[in-house]
């Protein structure tokens, strides 16, 4: 019996399904009081990967990473080589730039 992680022929929504579940555990280890444990972290961290490379293009993929922070940044993080920091809105980033211009300019001075 194989599962989402390794069965590639999956129906999409077993894939969102099986994503959702990723999301909320890795969200769970995201947001403990506890460290979690590294290497659990990152097998976790890799099997959501995956199945959000599975979702490429999926209509219901945009809700699944509003949900839940942690899965949106391995999401960014997948795509930051082509799309930089896809899911951060460009008019909170420009304040942030614009502060730093500043301060860098009063240090200069």
């Amino acid at each position: 019996m194989s599962n989402a992680i390794t069965n590639p022929h999956r129906e999409p929504a077993a894939d969102l399904q099986s994503a959702a579940v990723l999301a909320v555990a890795l969200e769970k280890l995201d947001t403990a009081r506890q460290p979690p444990d590294p290497a659990q972290y990152k097998l976790l961290a890799e099997r959501l990967a995956a199945q959000l490379r599975r979702l490429a293009g999926h209509p219901q993929l945009a809700t699944l990473l509003a949900r839940f922070p942690a899965a949106a940044d391995v999401y960014e993080n997948l795509q930051y080589e082509h799309a930089g920091l896809c899911l951060h809105a460009l008019e909170a980033a420009m304040p942030a730039e614009a502060q730093a211009r500043a301060m860098f300019e009063r240090l200069r001075r």
